[in-house]
């Protein structure tokens, strides 16, 4: 998941792909390619993942993004070898990935 200052900090035009996580810890995928449409945000749609129009998001860094389909979502086993530096554990690892990364993709 995106700390949320990278998500606040996010540019417009900036793209990118999102993870897609279910109840199971090996189940992930990535889904993009997402572009940017918006700087980041607080608090952009309080509603989004269920959140309370009083409360607010349970993710409150937000940023809009448009869809650019430009491949099928992408099972761990795939993505893994192109960001085998951004494991910190086994079955976690850091999101942000670099250009070279991106590409290897």
């Amino acid at each position: 998941m995106l700390a949320p200052w990278s998500i606040i900090s996010a540019l417009a035009d900036t793209q990118s792909f999102c993870p897609d996580t279910d109840d199971s810890l090996f189940a992930q995928e990535l889904h993009g390619v997402f572009r940017a449409v918006s700087a980041g945000g607080w608090n952009i749609d309080p509603l989004a993942y269920g959140g309370k129009a009083k409360e607010g998001s349970m993710y409150p860094a937000q940023v809009r993004v448009e869809y650019c389909p430009r491949c099928p979502p992408m099972e761990e086993q795939y993505f893994k070898p192109a960001i085998a530096a951004n494991y910190f554990n086994p079955n976690r690892f850091r999101w942000e990935l670099n250009e070279r990364q991106v590409s290897f993709m």
